[in-house]
């Protein structure tokens, strides 16, 4: 039996936990992330602060989310609009294709 994929919510809950890590400064970091939250327009991340996201998502979710490769495809104009929401769902979805390849490797002994 697999694990179920955690919703878009529950994803976002665990960015904007991450983010809080990555960009917390003593204690101060208050702001409300939500699915339109901008990463570098709302939150200012640096391209330092996106090495450190991709490597706590790394750890949080396994090779499960590659999101260097994620990011590299990404056109600056992309990268610098990307919000919450939509890394959120990037995410989902290779947490649910992971889920499939397993379910497939199951039912077929491999």
């Amino acid at each position: 039996m697999t694990a179920e994929v955690p919703g878009r919510d529950e994803i976002i809950g665990d960015i904007a936990r991450l983010v809080g890590e990555v960009i917390d400064d003593g204690g101060f970091f208050d702001t409300e992330i939500s699915g339109s939250t901008a990463l570098v327009g709302d939150l200012e991340l640096e391209s330092i602060e996106f090495v450190s996201l991709a490597s706590r998502l790394q750890e949080h979710y396994g090779a499960r989310v590659d999101f260097v490769s994620y990011m590299a495809e990404l056109e600056i104009e992309e990268l610098t609009d990307l919000t919450v929401g939509e890394l959120a769902g990037y995410i989902a979805s290779c947490l649910a294709a992971a889920q499939a390849r397993a379910a497939g490797e199951t039912e077929t002994g491999g």
